[in-house]
């Protein structure tokens, strides 16, 4: 295939992505960044979508935050914590990356194909970020909400009809504030394997006490990992207490 046709192809690929997101880029650059894994630029991580995760993550975070906020007038601090908890997780994040088809505009490297990583939920949600990010560069927070509520809409359903799933992280929280204790740390311990198949091992502290450790494909999905495996043994512990009385 030459060049241009390689060009007229992606072209092509970006002119239907627009219309499945619902906004129409003035930098069709910043888009094409935000579909650009680490795999196809190598060492040149600047060139690649994770400073537009980074962006996207917080204009995430910060929508999210504004629409349960303004909606849930009447609920308490806790019940938004856990509501935003969940519409940020990865599963979310990944399901609405899936109905803008991002997996299939995504710039891999070759050598990356045969991995499934189109399919991986860490690097959906993480284009999923990145493309928000991007809208928010190209049209501002208001489009970039628009874009959002819409992706989200039938999680946002999910949250008004009362059916949150608990997620290890937010149950985490809960069980260590509920005795007076501030809520775990999460610390990276390793990255290991090449950029497009990486395996991440994280730890949940409290304080100098270690309560769990867990890997994944992604930070989040390894800190989940970790609160899961922290309530594991605090339910071990309790268990070991209550009988040794």
């Amino acid at each position: 295939m030459t060049q241009d046709a390689d060009h007229a192809g992606r072209g092509s690929c970006l002119a239907l992505l627009q219309s499945k997101i619902g906004h129409e880029f003035r930098d069709l650059g910043l888009l094409d960044q935000a579909l650009r894994h680490r795999s196809v630029v190598g060492q040149a991580a600047l060139d690649s979508y994770e400073r537009l995760e980074f962006l996207g993550d917080a204009v995430i975070g910060c929508i999210v935050a504004h629409e349960l906020y303004t909606n849930y007038p009447l609920q308490s601090e806790g019940f938004l914590a856990q509501a935003k908890a969940f519409l940020v997780s990865e599963p979310v994040l990944a399901r609405a990356a899936a109905r803008w088809d991002l997996g299939t505009a995504l710039l891999l490297d070759r050598h990356a194909e045969p991995s499934g990583i189109r399919a991986r939920p860490s690097v959906l949600s993480d284009s999923f970020e990145a493309v928000v990010g991007a809208v928010y560069l190209d049209a501002g927070y208001d489009t970039a909400a628009g874009r959002v509520r819409l992706a989200l809409a039938d999680d946002f359903q999910t949250v008004e009809c009362g059916e949150l799933p608990r997620d290890p992280k937010s149950e985490l929280q809960e069980v260590l504030q509920a005795v007076g204790r501030p809520g775990p740390t999460y610390r990276e311990v390793s990255a290991c394997g090449e950029a497009h198949d990486r395996t991440f091992t994280v730890e949940a502290v409290d304080g100098a006490l270690v309560l769990g450790t867990g890997s994944g494909r992604s930070k989040k999905s390894a800190e989940q990992a970790a609160a899961a495996g922290a309530l594991v043994a605090l339910a071990e512990d309790t268990r070991a207490q209550q009988t040794s009385t």
